[in-house]
């Protein structure tokens, strides 16, 4: 498994129709999968069933080819790169995680953990020119507070809707928050935790900590999985979607990010 960052607005085609797609299906190395759903003004998740094109309502499964290239980067030339190798060990997401970055709040440690900091933070420089220390906190408040599900399939049974509602909650906080990352992300962007500092959840988002107004990196972008692509198949990632975290073999560690 596998992970990139996508923007769903950059689909060639959008489907709009539910298919019979099995929420198990295996998935092919010519296709993503990744969440469903947009965070709207009330701050829920809403699952539409007619926007999706996997019957499980939470996940969808496109082709990689239905997505546009993010740069004009080819497959096929030795000398691209998402970012210029020389600039990588400069970048504020390469620098040393100290304890006054998180304090208590632990969300931005997790991230590294769980190897999103650096796919997140290298994705802002390599799609939006963003020198940045992601603030996690920031994405965290502006994720959703619940989910909803719109225009379910006739015969979708309403103990199982309540079930799906009380499984999928969002907790705001440090310590239960990390589930929120992706949605916010996609709702709003990613802002460098000089602004939001990854110490607290902000009270407001609308403004940076010093009252400035914030900076937004890869609005409407949420991580996907992809599996068992070959070289060529990376190769075409990289051009299409900008930095790949490879998590299957030996797997990436940004552990030494951390004091």
């Amino acid at each position: 498994m596998s992970l990139i960052l996508i923007d769903e607005r950059s689909l060639i085609n959008i489907l709009l129709v539910l298919t019979t797609l099995s929420f198990s299906q295996s998935i092919g190395n010519d296709s993503l999968y990744y969440w469903g759903g947009i965070v709207n003004k009330d701050g829920a998740l809403v699952i539409d069933f007619k926007k999706i094109d996997n019957t499980s309502g939470i996940y969808n499964i496109k082709k990689i080819s239905d997505f546009k290239k993010y740069s004009k980067g080819d497959a096929g030339d030795a000398s691209f790169f998402t970012i210029p190798k020389a600039d990588v060990a400069n970048l504020v997401t390469s620098k040393q995680l100290e304890e006054a970055d998180y304090g208590d709040c632990y969300l931005a440690v997790y991230a590294v953990y769980d190897n999103l900091y650096g796919l997140i933070g290298y994705g802002a420089k390599a799609i939006d020119e963003g020198d940045i220390q992601p603030s996690f906190t920031a994405m965290v408040k502006n994720g959703p507070k619940k989910i909803e599900f719109k225009n379910l399939p006739d015969g979708f049974p309403e103990a199982s809707k309540k079930l799906l509602e009380q499984y999928f909650t969002f907790p705001q906080t440090c310590e239960g928050g990390f589930s929120n990352i992706i949605f916010g992300m996609n709702h709003e962007g990613v802002t460098d935790a000089v602004c939001h500092p990854n110490t607290k959840i902000p009270d407001d988002t609308s403004k940076c900590a010093d009252g400035s107004k914030p900076k937004y990196y890869l609005k409407g972008y949420k991580y996907a999985t992809f599996y068992d692509v070959d070289a060529a198949g990376l190769k075409d990632l990289l051009t299409r979607f900008g930095p790949v975290l490879i998590l299957s073999g030996p797997k990436l560690s940004y552990y030494d990010h951390i004091k």
